[in-house]
């Protein structure tokens, strides 16, 4: 279990709050963010920016590629 939080997305058209956690695991960690009632794994990459990990079920469920990466940006600009 890791630490809840709420991330407020000011990059779309409106601003939205995503439920969120941020999970520790060894020397790395990863933010799932719950997306349209399903958990979206944001990791960050060797440089340090975050990318969503979609797995096959999360493709077929149409969410905008928009909000990826608004909530990628957003996660940057909170965790750096």
């Amino acid at each position: 279990m890791g630490e809840s939080f709420v991330l407020t997305v000011s990059g779309l058209a409106e601003e939205r709050a995503f439920e969120a956690e941020l999970q520790v695991y060894g020397y790395s960690h990863r933010i799932m963010v719950l997306i349209e009632n399903e958990a979206i794994s944001f990791e960050p990459d060797e440089e340090g920016n975050y990318r969503a990990v979609l797995l096959e079920e999360h493709k077929k469920l149409n969410i905008d590629k928009a909000v990826l990466q608004a909530i990628a940006t957003q996660l940057e600009k909170d965790l750096k």
